[in-house]
């Protein structure tokens, strides 16, 4: 199986699993197998850890206004590199499509944060409902 497919970005965080519930190993890349990871890792966590990572989507959002910042100045290296023979340091197609698979990488990342948070939310919500029908 090839590792480097991206096949994009992560739909809506689900709901965790039931307890006992067979989860199949997702396609490899880096937000379903976040997903895949934090479902599994998830079902076990404490509230504590719970709460930690409802956090995460507070570090995704950093990194993507990161991203987003160097992208910008990226394309105004572009923009300002006028010799004709390349584009900033970027001298060949190789040199683009590096960028370009690192960005699609940094996504994928945020992606798997924000489902990862999103699952432990649901979590959080779930075992409140279950408390509460308790009482």
């Amino acid at each position: 199986m090839d590792t480097n497919t991206k096949t994009g970005a992560a739909g809506q965080a689900a709901a965790l699993p039931a307890d006992g519930e067979a989860t199949a190993l997702p396609t490899i890349n880096i937000p379903n197998m976040l997903g895949w990871l934090g479902a599994r890792a998830l079902r076990n966590a404490n509230e504590e850890e719970l709460r930690a990572c409802v956090g995460l989507f507070e570090d995704a959002e950093a990194i993507a206004k990161r991203g987003a910042v160097v992208a910008t100045g990226v394309a105004d290296l572009v923009i300002a590199d006028s010799d004709g023979i390349g584009a900033g340091n970027f001298r060949d197609s190789k040199g683009v499509a590096d960028l370009l698979l690192h960005l699609g990488d940094v996504f994928g990342l945020v992606a798997g944060l924000i489902n990862i948070s999103g699952q432990a939310e649901a979590g959080l919500c779930r075992r409140t409902a279950l408390e509460k029908g308790r009482k």
